[in-house]
């Protein structure tokens, strides 16, 4: 199995060196607990995971996406989970936002007063939800 990693999966930044061969030395000793997430014929969720199974020598176990939402499954699988300080969170969650196309460019004008997109999300409303 030789699988890329999906665009939604490269959002997210690499884990450094040392925790990588952490999680390649846990699965040689008690299995991939976890499976892989594939959406497309690629790695949704879980691109350390897949990688580092085939280093320690383990068929990645994987699991399709079937939702209709895979960029928000990201989101939800990482934000709060993975060992982000609240910058990495912030610049994650902003990075998300604009790929789902839903944050407020605050360099354009509205086509009427006020008006912004219902589904568009400010860096205000960012920065309050990522208490920041």
């Amino acid at each position: 199995m030789n699988l890329k990693p999906h665009k939604y999966a490269k959002l997210l930044p690499e884990i450094p060196e040392d925790e990588f061969k952490q999680i390649v030395e846990d699965i040689r000793q008690h299995g991939q607990l976890e499976p892989v997430w594939l959406y497309d014929g690629q790695v949704l969720d879980g691109w350390h995971r897949y990688q580092a199974a085939k280093k320690a020598g383990v068929e990645p176990k994987t699991r399709d996406y079937k939702g209709n939402d895979p960029l928000a499954f990201v989101e939800s699988m990482n934000l709060m989970r993975r060992h982000l300080d609240k910058d990495a969170r912030t610049l994650l969650r902003v990075v998300i936002a604009k790929e789902a196309g839903k944050l407020a460019d605050a360099h354009s004008r509205p086509q009427a007063p006020n008006a912004v997109p219902a589904s568009a999300v400010s860096h205000a409303e960012l920065a309050k939800e990522l208490h920041v």
